[in-house]
């Protein structure tokens, strides 16, 4: 975790860097420098009538990324691992996904989040692990952009965190996790909790498009979370014509 764990849910947030561990990285990437845009300057052009907030890591980023480091063998991580970040904001989660091992990580958000992830992207992936540096894209919501960001396949893990504060696009995101995701694909989704009726919805929405959505405790992170960060996972339902799931190393 941070390397002041009294940074971890509190103080973090007025600092314009901070550094997130990675117990025991696949190459040699032990911290994550996550450069935050306190002053908003960074993601300042053509910002969205409804902005991301992606310019701060929030608390359920840090919860996700601990889970993913404390799950990772269990989730069958591997180089052969496709994974992709929706509304990434600095790209903790997915930068971590690439120190655990992951080669081929695709960290996306809105086009004026794109600066700074590009920036967060670099900083942390230069030299010899340069080749392991996530791919920055744009994607929007409930468009074809899914279709382009994953080159027309699948992924084999999608992760997002406090992406719940604006229920007008869920229905949108609902269709991008859809194009998204297989049967083999997994979904995991931290939020902090702001709004149950709302989250709710998200996920009788997300049920609704075919997926089982199922709450995970955090029992094997190092840090117990409070009572209001969530962890989801889901995943299609399978269907009698359905392969059963494989590993995603294969």
């Amino acid at each position: 975790m941070a390397d002041d764990d009294s940074l971890l849910l509190w103080g973090r947030h007025a600092l314009p860097t901070f550094q997130y561990t990675i117990r025991n990285p696949k190459h040699s990437i032990s911290h994550i420098t996550a450069i935050q845009d306190l002053s908003r300057t960074i993601c300042a052009a053509d910002q969205p009538e409804v902005a991301s907030h992606g310019h701060l890591v929030w608390d359920a980023a840090v919860a996700l990324a601990d889970y993913l480091q404390a799950e990772a063998t269990a989730l069958g991580v591997s180089p052969a691992t496709r994974a992709l970040e929706l509304g990434a904001g600095i790209g903790l989660v997915g930068m971590a996904l690439a120190a655990l091992g992951c080669k081929e990580v695709t960290l996306s958000d809105q086009r004026y989040c794109l600066p700074l992830l590009n920036m967060n992207a670099t900083t942390n992936f230069t030299g010899a692990n340069e080749a392991l540096r996530p791919v920055v894209r744009e994607l929007q919501w409930g468009t074809d952009d899914a279709t382009t960001a994953t080159n027309g396949r699948p992924m084999d893990l999608v992760v997002a965190s406090d992406v719940l504060y604006n229920p007008s696009v869920f229905p949108k995101l609902v269709r991008t996790i859809a194009a998204l995701a297989s049967s083999e694909t997994v979904l995991l989704m931290t939020h902090e909790i702001r709004n149950p009726d709302n989250e709710a919805d998200f996920f009788a929405q997300l049920a609704a498009a075919g997926f089982e959505c199922t709450r995970v405790p955090f029992v094997s992170t190092q840090v117990d979370y409070p009572d209001d960060i969530v962890l989801m996972r889901a995943q299609r339902r399978l269907r009698t014509d359905d392969r059963a799931p494989t590993p995603m190393n294969t």
